[in-house]
């Protein structure tokens, strides 16, 4: 907003004019809009403000002249304090903002709540069970069943089938399993009648996926150990693109995203007991980190909402990896049998508790 020259106009009503038009509510207008009333009622003053001036400048030369400077210094006074009772109003705005930023926080919690998911692979791989694990301060670790056993469709084996790799799509829950025919497959799990449905094969024969992921646009990603391949996959069809050979034995392998802060991929060798760091674009090889574990099985997942990377292997711990040094540490104990997958939530899912 432009300020209106003072010295274009009479010396009174200059004055009452700067006071509206140059106060820190013209610089801020959007916020102070949104008072509703209050804003009405600063108006209301600085138009009285604008009529007393008036009034004062038209009876200027009467014998009402002082009565109407002092009421043009008193309406100046209160133009004054109605200008830091704007200022006042404004961090009563910010204030009474702060509940709907802190339920916006809140909602960002809940879209990205503090669990993780895992399906383990028990009895002879023959039942799948789906657990949430707390990672809430104070109750880090915490597991608790969601599903005694996933029942899988009938063009699956319905024993000895390792579900290999999980990821959450947006706010579907998808895993790899193993095809009746060579090749593994994707599935969707419904984690509310503890079903799963075969969503497709992929397309070019990739077996022992040990490694799905999703990106925060929703992009899905995989790595194959036969043959050792990082690739892109359509979630609605399971169709494939190869992305990079990766050009040795990569053995059990985790894949995560790295947030949408780097639009990059985190993946764990258990071969080389390595962090490596992807380009989500072409899958150039960007890094490698040696680790401070050994990685028999691998599961892994970076949650945004706490900003850690957090892993598992067959020893059945909650791990966190520092991405930069390599150092792992054990922050639970989850007890998961031969842990292989786990997975964190883009929103609220339906079921599991938040």
């Amino acid at each position: 907003m432009r300020c209106v020259d003072p010295s274009k106009l009479p010396w009174i009503l200059a004055l009452s004019l700067a006071a509206v038009a140059c106060s820190d509510d013209g610089g801020r207008g959007e916020a102070a809009g949104e008072l509703g009333s209050d804003a009405s009622s600063d108006e209301a003053e600085g138009s009285s403000s604008e009529s007393s001036s008036e009034s004062s400048s038209a009876d200027a030369g009467t014998s009402e002249s002082s009565e109407s400077t002092d009421a043009d210094s008193s309406s100046e006074t209160e133009t004054t304090e109605s200008t830091e009772t704007t200022e006042s109003t404004e961090t009563t705005e910010s204030t009474e903002t702060e509940p709907d930023t802190e339920e916006g926080s809140g909602d960002t919690g809940t879209e990205l709540a503090p669990w993780l998911v895992n399906i383990e692979n028990l009895e002879d791989n023959s039942v799948h069970r789906l657990n949430r694990i707390s990672i809430a301060p104070g109750d880090i670790g915490t597991k608790t069943v969601v599903c005694d056993d996933i029942s899988f469709p009938d063009t699956l084996p319905q024993t000895g089938n390792i579900v290999s790799s999980l990821t959450f799509n947006n706010y579907t829950l998808y895993a790899v399993a193993e095809k009746l025919v060579p090749g593994d497959t994707i599935i969707e799990i419904n984690p509310c009648d503890c079903s799963a449905q075969e969503v497709g094969q992929f397309n070019q024969g990739e077996s022992y996926v040990g490694a799905l992921t999703s990106t925060g646009l929703g992009q899905m990603f995989a790595i194959a150990s036969q043959p050792d391949w990082l690739f892109a996959v359509d979630p609605e069809t399971a169709m494939t693109t190869l992305l990079s050979i990766l050009g040795d034995d990569w053995g059990t392998s985790g894949l995560t995203w790295a947030g949408d802060r780097q639009q990059t991929l985190w993946a764990i060798s258990g071969t080389h007991d390595a962090l490596f760091e992807f380009s989500s674009a072409d899958g150039m090889e960007l890094s490698q980190t040696p680790l401070t574990w050994d990685f028999a099985s691998v599961g892994m997942e970076y949650h945004p909402g706490v900003d850690t990377l957090y892993a598992c292997t067959n020893t059945g711990e909650l791990l966190a990896v520092d991405p930069e040094s390599g150092v792992v540490v054990v922050v639970g104990d989850p007890q998961i049998e031969s842990c292989n997958n786990i997975a964190a939530p883009f929103g609220p899912v339906e079921c599991i508790p938040q």
